[in-house]
């Protein structure tokens, strides 16, 4: 699973915004410790998929590299879902709205790279908003209720589209196994065929020979 492009792009600008906007509001301790395990991770994440790309072909299928894809998720979901205890404002509603924005707009782009290997699709996406949505509903209000709302809706949508397209690429691979186990047979009775005509022709000319010869 290609990771490099999230890895990168998309999570940092995110953690620049976020730590620019709470800087203030929120303890600059905790943004500093939380900045730098963020940034740990996306290093490892960055050092695995160099190294998935430089082994050979044949390691490249190893188990190894789906439970670490899948750990990385697991991590980031736990590191982002943190981000909704940790960074959530009480007393200000437009920081409260902006780390919604954050951590939504997370989900979203994870929902396009992930959703084709579901267990690292179902571990990152809950672990992210779940956190969050939870500390608004406790806050009184209904405009708590509003702001978490729109992340249980991406969680529903996110948790639809992983099965629909887990589902899809399921199908689409049996079908590809099908068509490969046809083509397989095919030949094979391409190759009896033409193994037969060779033999007849072979016998054609024995018979002439001999008719020939007598």
């Amino acid at each position: 699973a290609d990771i490099s492009g999230l890895s990168r792009t998309k999570p940092g600008l995110a953690w620049a915004l976020l730590v620019a906007v709470m800087w203030g509001e929120v303890p600059s301790v905790v943004l500093v410790a939380w900045s730098v395990v963020l940034c740990g991770h996306q290093a490892l994440r960055i050092h695995h998929y160099l190294s998935y790309t430089k082994a050979p072909r044949e390691d490249q299928a190893h188990d190894k590299w789906a439970r670490r894809y899948t750990f990385a998720a697991t991590t980031a979901g736990l590191i982002w879902g943190s981000a909704g205890f940790l960074m959530f404002v009480p007393e200000s509603v437009p920081h409260q709205a902006f780390l919604s924005l954050v951590l939504y707009g997370i989900a979203l782009v994870s929902m396009a790279s992930l959703s084709a290997y579901a267990p690292a699709f179902y571990t990152l996406i809950p672990l992210t908003l779940i956190p969050f949505v939870i500390r608004t509903i406790l806050e009184p209000g209904a405009i708590h209720v509003y702001i978490a709302a729109p992340g249980l809706i991406v969680l529903g949508m996110a948790l639809a589209l992983g099965r629909n397209v887990n589902r899809l690429i399921a199908e689409t691979l049996t079908k590809r196994f099908e068509n490969m186990a046809l083509i397989e047979e095919l030949s094979q009775q391409t190759a009896i065929a033409e193994i037969a005509r060779v033999q007849a022709e072979a016998a054609n000319r024995s018979k002439t020979q001999f008719f020939a010869a007598a």
